[in-house]
């Protein structure tokens, strides 16, 4: 995998200043470059059977991952790591809590694109699960 893929699609417009809507297409189109980076590097760390067994062999307690991808989950499924800590240092996209049984309600935690807190109102409570669905 090219070693700078993944910092030229960071670092690229559209920046911290546009519009961070998924909508906006220079969004989209970043986050499918993104997403391509993500899912290749998860088949060369798959393909790499010799690791997979090393990782295997050492008998891990517990497994941490972060949020971005379901990589991570399944890698460590895959040594049979059954205690798993999952991290996120940015908010929580809507369908991986789902995906692994976690609650996600809308009345008090905010959607990834949404600009709120868990302080909302009424109204914004509205918007915000208008905005996740």
């Amino acid at each position: 995998m090219e070693k700078d893929r993944l910092l030229k699609s960071l670092w690229q417009n559209p920046g911290p200043y546009e519009d961070a809507s998924p909508l906006n297409h220079r969004i989209f189109l970043k986050f499918l470059k993104i997403s391509s980076v993500l899912v290749d590097a998860c088949k060369d760390i798959f393909a790499d059977t010799s690791l997979i067994q090393r990782l295997h062999n050492d008998a891990y307690d517990v497994g941490f991952v972060e949020q971005y991808d379901a990589c991570g989950l399944g890698l460590l499924q895959r040594i049979e790591v059954e205690t798993v800590i999952w991290l996120s240092a940015t908010a929580i996209y809507r369908l991986q809590p789902e995906q692994i049984g976690v609650n996600f309600p809308l009345s008090y935690v905010p959607e990834l694109f949404s600009s709120f807190s868990d302080r909302m109102r009424f109204f914004q409570r509205v918007v915000n699960t208008l905005v996740a669905t």
